[in-house]
């Protein structure tokens, strides 16, 4: 039984770094121009000059995009010869697999499977990466402020917390109203987000410390018991519903979600995931024989906290992780499939086996997509039960 289980696990990961791969040098192999062709007794590398143009490493001939690149005949070409967003107007209504030069056939906008499913592959990947990473940094920060703080550490004044709640009041405007509103790219609202949040994190302890008069009423702030209220409260709302009502009025301006403002979204709604698991492992840390002897060693709270308490309570989380990573891909696919998710300038998984519902004929348009979101699924799922 235990050799079955580890040679499952090992399954489990070449597949995930096989997909990895996939998502990071795919590209190349998808491509409408060759990987290599000479012109002139000088050889040239068009498909990977263009993979490194579009990642920003390197600049793309003008000249070369007026090359039609099929026509040459010295030319070593892709396996895969079509770009994902490519449309092949003799596939049009779609192709099945094998047909006019189209390995695994074409969707009903000419547009090349394998190059969908790779590019798909890609989107899957980092919409994953991304909210996956966001929940664990929200999570990291909100459990940090409740555990740290507890419910006695922090004392303020009606003043002190009139201005931080402004303060907190502001940067949430600013973030959910004004950015939105704006032409503010997603990353640097996800920038000014962490800045703003750590901000305030920064500021509370540093007004908490001021002196006050023995006159001044101060008022104990418990962090803790609002931390797991606030919890307690999100988890109580509808996580889908409040996630199609958000994509929705992004939609109603016309624009679609892009990689990062998606991935952010679905962030911040499986933070909770993680927030339980390290408050759980930090709570049961500090009540051990461990932190007893940190403490009587003169180890100060943010050092054992930050150094000790929190790598310990990250472990508790690796299972946790990997089941969010895959519950992200299964959403993304599944909101891409109701027509919900990533603007049209993006191929997924999901939008391809949409298509399916729309020519019930074209089976490779269901089968090949809905067998790379059931193995990757149960590749997550292994690997978390091996964990585990």
């Amino acid at each position: 039984m235990k050799i079955a289980v580890k040679n499952s696990k090992n399954w489990a990961i070449a597949y995930m770094i096989f997909l990895l791969i996939v998502a990071l040098i795919g590209p190349i192999f998808t491509s409408n121009a060759p990987l290599k062709v000479t012109i002139d007794d000088e050889t040239i590398y068009p498909a990977l000059r263009l993979y490194m143009h579009d990642s920003g490493l390197r600049s793309y001939p003008s000249e070369w995009r007026t090359i039609d690149w099929k026509k040459i005949e010295n030319g070593k070409q892709n396996l895969i010869s079509w770009d994902a967003t490519y449309i092949d107007l003799t596939a049009i209504n779609g192709v099945p697999p094998g047909k006019k030069g189209h390995l695994l056939g074409a969707d009903l906008f000419g547009k090349d499977v394998a190059a969908g499913l790779i590019a798909g592959t890609r989107v899957s990947l980092l919409v994953a990466f991304i909210a996956t990473l966001f929940g664990l940094l929200l999570a990291f920060l909100l459990t940090f402020l409740t555990t740290y703080f507890g419910n006695q550490r922090i004392k303020l004044t009606l003043l002190q917390i009139l201005f931080l709640s402004i303060f907190s009041c502001a940067i949430w405007f600013y973030l959910f109203v004004a950015f939105p509103q704006s032409n503010v790219s997603a990353v640097t609202t996800l920038f000014t987000a962490v800045a703003g949040i750590s901000l305030i994190f920064w500021l509370t302890p540093k007004i908490a410390s001021k002196k006050t008069s023995s006159s001044t009423l101060s008022i104990p702030i418990p962090m803790d018991e609002i931390g797991l209220k606030f919890y307690e409260i999100f988890q109580s709302i509808p996580k889908l519903i409040l996630l199609l009502v958000v994509i929705g009025m992004i939609q109603a301006k016309g624009t679609g979600s892009s990689l990062v403002s998606l991935g952010l979204l679905m962030g911040a709604l499986i933070w909770p995931v993680f927030y339980r698991y390290l408050r759980l492992e930090i709570q049961r840390e500090k009540s051990t024989d461990f932190f007893e002897s940190l403490k009587n060693l003169g180890f100060g709270d943010l050092r054992m906290t930050l150094f000790h308490l929190f790598p310990k309570a990250f472990r508790s989380i690796i299972v946790p992780t990997i089941f969010v990573f895959s519950s992200v891909i299964l959403l993304e696919s599944t909101l891409s499939f109701l027509g919900l998710g990533l603007s049209d300038e993006y191929v997924s998984w999901g939008k391809i086996l949409a298509q399916a519902r729309l020519r019930l004929d074209a089976w490779w348009l269901a089968i090949f997509p809905g067998i790379l979101i059931f193995l990757t699924l149960y590749a997550l799922n292994i690997w978390s039960k091996a964990k585990n």
